[in-house]
């Protein structure tokens, strides 16, 4: 049987995975998405009810792999205050 534990790791997994291909499909299939994605030197980007936020790790890693001087400016809203702590770790 899953623990919490081990169902949010592979939610994390399941989660990242899924964010990190959509930005990689968006790119390809958009000019302005992969300027926006791969060469800005600031991004700001918001996660709305999505518990610790594991996308924002995602689009950080994608963009990061391919613009490693980029700046973020990440925000990670939800109406449950449990997932505070680790949307801020």
């Amino acid at each position: 049987m899953a623990t919490p534990l081990s169902r949010t790791h592979s939610q994390r997994r399941q989660r990242f995975t899924e964010t990190y291909n959509l930005c990689a499909r968006a790119c390809d299939a958009d000019a302005g998405v992969q300027q926006l994605l791969c060469t800005s030197s600031r991004l700001r980007c918001a996660s709305l009810g999505g518990g610790p936020a594991f996308e924002l790790d995602a689009v950080r890693e994608f963009c990061r792999a391919k613009n490693d001087s980029v700046e973020f400016a990440f925000y990670s809203l939800d109406l449950q205050p449990g997932w505070r702590p680790y949307a801020e770790a």
